[in-house]
């Protein structure tokens, strides 16, 4: 009994729970109404836990869609204008939180590939002046400008 005295006022300090907890016990049934109060307050209660859950996901989702950066105004967008539950706010951080990884690794492929790049560059670089150095004659200035000039 002192369970459900906590329980219960743990339902009243959260007021918004109180109107379903009052319908459930309304029902008309073959028990108690203590047993009927009983058996609300406890599925309430489970409610409760599920919303408490619901509303730390979603937060701890949508902090992580905002410290992404990238993804962060697409983020605010989807949950100011799509979003009308927390579930949905959560799948929507999720979705936005995921794309941000996804482009951040795609960003760091290409830092990491960056000698890759840089040798595919002073190739291209290398291939189009080296024919710049078969004329004979002008000082290598000249060679780029005259090469560069045919090309």
């Amino acid at each position: 009994d002192w369970g459900i005295t906590a329980l219960l006022s743990l339902l009243v300090l959260t007021v918004y729970r109180l109107p379903c907890l009052y319908r459930e016990v309304r029902i008309a049934g073959s028990a108690s109404v203590s047993d009927r109060l009983r058996v609300a307050i406890f599925h309430e209660v489970w409610l409760l836990s599920r919303d408490l859950w619901r509303l730390l996901t979603a937060t701890a989702a949508s902090l992580l869609a905002l410290a992404t950066l990238l993804r962060a105004i697409d983020f605010l967008e989807d949950a100011l204008l799509h979003c009308d539950s927390l579930v949905e706010l959560r799948d929507a951080a999720l979705k936005r939180a995921h794309q941000a990884v996804h482009d951040l690794c795609d960003l760091l492929n290409l830092f990491f590939l960056w000698k890759t790049y840089k040798f595919v560059i002073r190739a291209a670089v290398f291939g189009l002046m080296l024919p710049a150095s078969g004329f004979r004659g002008p000082p290598g200035w000249a060679r780029l400008i005259l090469w560069t000039a045919l090309c």
